[in-house]
């Protein structure tokens, strides 16, 4: 899709400053410490949002966040191990111990703040809604009948569905490329995503 069959509908209760943060849990099993006793910091990362996370030629994580990752591996004297993520499954996996921190995109929200333990940001997304050309969405009350396309457990998924009025039919796909394409086919008539995302 390109920009001359979009159009872009900023609306000011989604318009969401999302914080793209690094963050461990409250109750980590690992300190710092046993980080750099054991030589390796293994750091969950999103490789479908561009530019902050994607794949090279070699299948490697590779973005923004890859550098971000490396550059808290270097200074903490470890070695980074990064683990591809997804947005369902990021919070799961610190929760869990399968990796020791995130540099996964991940806006700081009310909710996720009483599950982990956030950074200072890094970076910042704002939160729009794209539609095809034609879509006429000016504020939150015309989503009324409208199909909304979001990425699950998303920052834009938490605020599409905060400010949806009833009669929005709010569609969730595993990730922002799967939505687009939705977009792009005609089975939403709009997505909620960052400014970022729409860009590519």
């Amino acid at each position: 899709m390109t920009r001359t069959t979009t159009r872009r509908a900023a609306i000011a209760a989604i318009g969401l400053g999302a914080a793209l943060t690094v963050f461990a849990p409250f109750a980590s099993a690992q300190s710092v410490a046993d980080i750099k006793k054991k030589g390796e910091i293994t750091i969950g990362m999103l490789v479908d949002f561009p530019p902050y996370g994607t794949t090279n030629a070699q299948n490697q994580p590779d973005g923004y966040d890859a550098d971000v990752a490396k550059l808290l591996a270097k200074d903490w004297g470890v070695k980074a191990n990064i683990v591809p993520v997804t947005g369902p499954n990021r919070i799961p996996f610190l929760l869990t111990n399968k990796v020791d921190v995130l540099v996964a995109s991940l806006a700081i929200t009310p909710e996720r703040a009483k599950q982990v333990a956030f950074s200072t940001p890094y970076a910042a997304a704002t939160i729009v809604l794209y539609g095809k050309t034609g879509t006429s969405i000016k504020s939150a009350a015309d989503l009324k009948g409208q199909r909304v396309g979001v990425a699950r457990a998303s920052t834009q998924d938490v605020a599409v569905t905060k400010a949806a009025p009833e009669g929005t039919e709010i569609r969730r796909f595993d990730d922002d490329a799967s939505a687009m394409q939705a977009l792009i086919s005609g089975q939403v008539d709009a997505i909620g995503c960052s400014v970022t995302v729409a860009a590519q």
